[in-house]
């Protein structure tokens, strides 16, 4: 009987991947780590490499203490009187010590390779 309640646990446990080791990290929210304007530059740029855009303009979050970041749409031009563009939100995470973030709409994947980020929670 102990046999079978140890193997019927043991199989438990293996099978919702409760073995150290086994399970893969989860996304944390995470905050970007910008101590100079050369890193909000790699931000921009990342960030403009994944919408196709030359131009980013950063909306008014504090990147410091926020866990998203908002990109604002293209300025209009002297033809235009509006647009229906609206702001692009991500949400930034951290994942096995790498720093990303993802895009609400879509919930495609950035990766800033070159940027640090730390948890939320600290």
């Amino acid at each position: 009987m102990r046999l079978i309640i140890a193997l019927t646990l043991t199989a438990t446990i293996i099978s919702t991947g409760c073995v150290r080791g086994e399970r893969a990290l989860e996304p944390v929210p995470a905050r970007l780590v910008l101590a100079e304007q050369v890193e909000v530059e790699k931000l921009k740029s990342a960030l403009g490499d994944a919408l196709g855009r030359a131009a980013i303009h950063l909306g008014p979050d504090d990147l410091s203490t926020s866990t998203q970041i908002t990109v604002l749409p293209p300025r209009l031009t002297d033809f235009e009187t509006r647009s229906p563009a609206k702001p692009i939100i991500f949400d930034v995470f951290i994942e096995d010590g790498r720093c990303f973030a993802i895009r609400r709409q879509s919930e495609d994947r950035v990766l800033f390779p070159d940027l640090t980020c730390e948890p939320a929670d600290h």
